[in-house]
């Protein structure tokens, strides 16, 4: 299953060399500055990047490096942390004019990150992201390149492979509407990552590029057909899915394993970036309000004192709910 059709490696290409937003410049920059020639391809992808816009905004990009050695020379915390739990994740801030942007960026090693991205890997962390549109805004050479397209047209094997047997009532083939399997997708990935989205949030992810969506399932679907993963045929809107009864039960069984197993790893991510991402508590306050459609706003003492004031806020929303 872990082989990326042409077809489909043709429509990741031509979608990671698209332009992305002139601003980002300053970041790319920037993070080469930091990481020099270990820098292996930088990924820019996120809301940013639907909405073509990145003041008021913090933009997302995954920095792909030969290894952690080389990313963090003088810093065993910081490569020892990446090593046992990648990726590393740090916030910064740039000047473009009278402008202040804002951007994270996820440092990962090309390994991990393809191992990520296949259907070996337990949590979504990458392939829910990069399923997804995102602009290839630097590579190494071409034989990086290759690397990133693989990953990221495995990541959309990956999505497709794991979310269309929970649409499946039996084994027997059924009409499948690819726009409830990439919306199930979404929602998901972002469970196990304890992040709330929205339905309309959720809904407007797919409603971006619904055409783009249908395509590339399309093609996954017909490869994982290849492989004897399932039997398909789709049309413009639907997938008529027939998946053998053990693949079924085994990829449905695994999810109620799966999603406890991903979120604890995430919540280990979220306090390890308490000491990579700088002021982070605020930003996670930022985050959870965006996606609930409130203002949360950090008080003096929990920016001062994050682990003593500021965990048992979080605490507290997750058991209200608002982190899944």
């Amino acid at each position: 299953m872990d082989i990326v059709p042409v077809s489909l490696k043709q429509m990741v290409t031509e979608e990671l060399l698209q332009a992305a937003p002139a601003e980002v410049d300053v970041f790319i920059d920037a993070i080469r500055q930091r990481f020099g020639t270990t820098v292996v391809a930088i990924l820019f992808y996120g809301s940013c990047l639907r909405k073509r816009a990145l003041e008021n905004e913090v933009a997302d990009f995954y920095v792909l490096v030969d290894s952690y050695d080389a990313a963090y020379r003088s810093s065993p915390f910081l490569r020892s942390s990446n090593t046992l739990l990648p990726p590393n994740v740090f916030y910064m801030e740039r000047s473009r004019g009278d402008v202040t942007l804002r951007a994270k960026y996820a440092v990962i090693s090309y390994r991990d990150f393809a191992h990520a991205a296949s259907s070996q890997c337990l949590h979504s962390i990458v392939w829910g992201r990069f399923c997804q549109p995102a602009r290839l805004v630097y590579v190494r050479d071409e034989a990086a390149q290759h690397v990133v397209i693989e990953a990221v047209g495995q990541s959309i094997m990956t999505m497709v492979a794991r979310i269309a047997p929970l649409l499946l009532a039996s084994e027997e083939t059924e009409p499948m509407a690819l726009e409830e399997l990439w919306q199930l997708g979404f929602r998901e990935s972002y469970r196990m990552e304890l992040r709330p989205e929205l339905p309309g949030t959720i809904r407007a992810l797919y409603e971006t590029m619904p055409q783009r969506y249908h395509r590339v399932a399309d093609a996954a679907f017909h490869d994982l057909a290849r492989h004897g993963w399932l039997w398909v045929r789709t049309d413009a809107a639907h997938g008529y899915v027939t998946i053998p009864k053990l693949q079924l039960w085994y990829t449905r069984l695994s999810w109620h394993w799966r999603r406890p197993f991903a979120k604890g790893i995430y919540f280990l991510r979220l306090a390890k970036s308490a000491f990579t991402f700088g002021d982070w508590f605020p930003y996670v306050l930022w985050k959870i309000g965006r996606h609930r459609g409130e203002n949360l706003e950090a008080t003096d003492r929990q920016r001062k004192h994050p682990f003593i004031f500021g965990v048992p806020v979080l605490i507290k929303l997750l058991l209200r709910g608002d982190l899944r």
